[in-house]
């Protein structure tokens, strides 16, 4: 490969490098954008996970009233119920409760599940929901359950992930979700923007490059005909030179030089051989006169 890279031309070289740059600062933008997303997916994940903490305090604190006797299991847990049901965070997200079977114990945003069997309520993806969430509390105690639901006033589902935590006392399963449709709008608009950056990067990297092209061209070009009229015998060039700060300007410079002292070793070449002509004039008539004396 390295062979084949010597053999390109300049041309090939300066649109290589402009490509692989290009192609690298869109890998860095890439990979900031994933990054960048992750970050953000992994913040909501932490923040669920401390809101549904505080929400299970909650349901401690009324078990351990119905504990020191001081209301009964029934009155405790309403008061549990009640008191989770008003819960918000982020102006819109809630919490709910179900039990192991699972039923629906409290669900502020839709209260005619409440009460209801919901093993067989499934998402469009056709995974029953609250059954995984009771599941993953059977398994693990508590953890994230990734799955499909609308939005509050709204019918379309769209992708969800949810912490729940077992309440072991009473069999409850309470959580929260967050909805990371926005995370992945973020990133295809993120993605639009970087394409639509590198595109104009693109285009402006065509330009310069073939600008910058065109002159080394011209002057190596411009180079190589005087080069071949010099090796040809040719030395009456006229090399003019615009820039010659350039590395072809001072190509160009340097070739002006060599024939302008090209021209000045031939005239001194041909003034000698002028003179050594004359002498041998001088020499040939000497000899004819002294023939003749």
């Amino acid at each position: 490969m390295h062979y084949w890279f010597q053999r390109w031309t300049i041309v090939a070289k300066l649109r290589f490098m402009a490509a692989a740059g290009i192609g690298c600062l869109m890998a860095l933008a890439l990979w900031q954008g994933f990054v960048t997303y992750e970050r953000g997916y992994e913040a909501r994940q932490s923040a669920t996970r401390n809101t549904v903490e505080v929400a299970w305090g909650i349901l401690a604190w009324a078990q351990g009233m119905e504990a020191s006797g001081q209301l009964t299991r029934e009155a405790a847990q309403s008061l549990a119920r009640g008191s989770i049901a008003r819960l918000r965070y982020s102006e819109r997200e809630y919490f709910w409760i179900n039990d192991m079977h699972p039923r629906v114990v409290m669900h502020p945003i839709r209260p005619e599940l409440n009460g209801t069997d919901v093993s067989g309520l499934k998402d469009p993806n056709g995974m029953a929901l609250f059954v995984a969430f009771a599941d993953k509390v059977r398994k693990d105690g508590h953890g994230f359950v990734p799955y499909l639901w609308p939005k509050p006033g709204q019918d379309k589902p769209v992708e969800k992930l949810s912490y729940v935590k077992g309440f072991e006392p009473w069999g409850w399963v309470i959580g929260s979700g967050i909805y990371i449709d926005d995370l992945h709008d973020e990133l295809i608009a993120f993605v639009r923007k970087l394409g639509a950056l590198v595109g104009a990067a693109l285009v402006l990297t065509v330009v310069l490059t073939m600008s910058i092209t065109r002159s080394i061209v011209r002057g190596l070009n411009k180079a190589i005909r005087v080069s071949r009229a010099i090796a040809q015998g040719d030395i009456s060039q006229n090399i003019r030179v615009r820039n010659g700060h350039d590395e072809v300007g001072q190509l160009m410079t340097a070739m002006r030089d060599m024939s302008q002292n090209l021209r000045q070793m031939v005239g001194l070449v041909h003034d000698s051989a002028r003179s050594m002509e004359t002498a041998a004039s001088e020499i040939a008539a000497g000899n004819h006169d002294l023939s003749g004396r």
